[in-house]
């Protein structure tokens, strides 16, 4: 799976005692015992290292056996290291927040009403529900390794949501692109024409580029979408080209403003500050996220009559409908969003 082997040098996105040191992950030992703390190592991948990783907790008696925090061990290096990169990064922070309730408890011994009072003293009913969905997702894998009779959270009901009802104007997303890079403006524009993710949209290569269309592999999973190259598309890819020229070239579609291609973290700190600078500027009024983009372009296909659920690559057409938009505004031609030569 693509990007799986990548290393991670980001403490936000490691399990606790993991470190990236000197070339490879390492495990920093608590030095309990009259033992001193010292480094043991990993491995140089992440899916060798969530391997050492789970053995070692278990080993070294960091987890006690059978427990909460040791089930989540084991689930990083069965379940988890299968899951997309994001996926990973989202799933972690869950479950270390779960690891300091849970962590100490048998895994045989959480309670459905424990499970509730963990989302009753949530400060967020969205961070509550993920939580308990990977708890949940923790519990299937205990079932099936035989480490847990029951998954606790079914008998949970979840906090209900409401569904974000964000939609960009055409005024404020040409005033954001007025504020953007370049680069910057080059992806919300393949954003909008493609209604792709961030993630889908800086993992573009140019032999994703074929007689056929545009090769999209859905980071949620899925099979490979093939978009055609429509004027719009082609004029945004020709302006990526240019880009490139002017730049160390590269195998990546999107680029930074240094040739270098985009990580997620240095994608959205660029997106923050474009909007910050909008906003600063008073020419939008309310921030919006690149996620929003999405549902702006399903919505506007959908109001043109094409198929958004096709375009969105979704299985169900209710996942589809959480996309779209109410609006009123007269729809605008995808071409219209495409400057030739937009400034840094």
């Amino acid at each position: 799976m693509e990007g799986m082997g990548r290393q991670r040098t980001n403490g936000a996105g490691l399990p606790r005692r993991m470190h990236w040191k000197n070339g490879a992950y390492r495990y920093l030992t608590s030095g309990r015992g009259g033992k001193g703390r010292r480094w043991i190592r990993l491995g140089t991948t992440w899916e060798e290292a969530l391997a050492e990783y789970a053995r070692l907790e278990a080993e070294m008696g960091e987890v006690p056996p059978g427990s909460v925090a040791a089930t989540i061990a084991q689930y990083r290096a069965e379940v988890l290291v299968e899951k997309a990169a994001n996926t990973q990064s989202s799933y972690d922070v869950c479950l270390r927040r779960l690891e300091q309730v849970f962590g100490h408890m048998p895994i045989q011994e959480i309670q459905p009403r424990h499970v509730a009072r963990y989302l009753d003293e949530h400060f967020s009913h969205s961070a509550a529900n993920r939580d308990k969905s990977v708890l949940s997702s923790v519990y299937a894998y205990a079932l099936r390794r035989g480490l847990a009779d029951r998954n606790p959270c079914r008998d949970v009901r979840s906090f209900p949501e409401k569904p974000r009802e964000r939609y960009v104007t055409d005024a404020e997303f040409r005033a954001v692109r007025s504020h953007a890079s370049a680069s910057m403006a080059l992806a919300m524009d393949l954003a909008y024409i493609t209604a792709r993710r961030k993630s889908e949209l800086i993992a573009l290569r140019w032999s994703d580029v074929t007689e056929d269309g545009l090769r999209i592999q859905p980071k949620k999973g899925g099979r490979p979408l093939v978009l055609r190259i429509t004027p719009a598309l082609a004029s945004a890819l020709e302006h990526a080209k240019n880009l490139n020229r002017r730049t160390v070239p590269s195998v990546y579609i999107l680029t930074s403003s240094h040739g270098q291609p985009y990580t997620s973290g240095g994608f959205g700190s660029t997106w923050r500050n474009t909007i910050k600078r909008a906003m600063r500027a008073e020419d939008i009024a309310e921030s919006f996220t690149f996620h929003d983009l999405r549902a702006k372009s399903l919505t506007d296909y959908h109001e043109r009559g094409e198929d958004a659920q096709a375009l969105a690559g979704h299985r169900s057409r209710s996942t589809t409908e959480a996309y779209l938009r109410a609006k009123s505004q007269r729809q605008m031609n995808p071409l219209d969003l495409i400057d030739p030569d937009p400034g840094e």
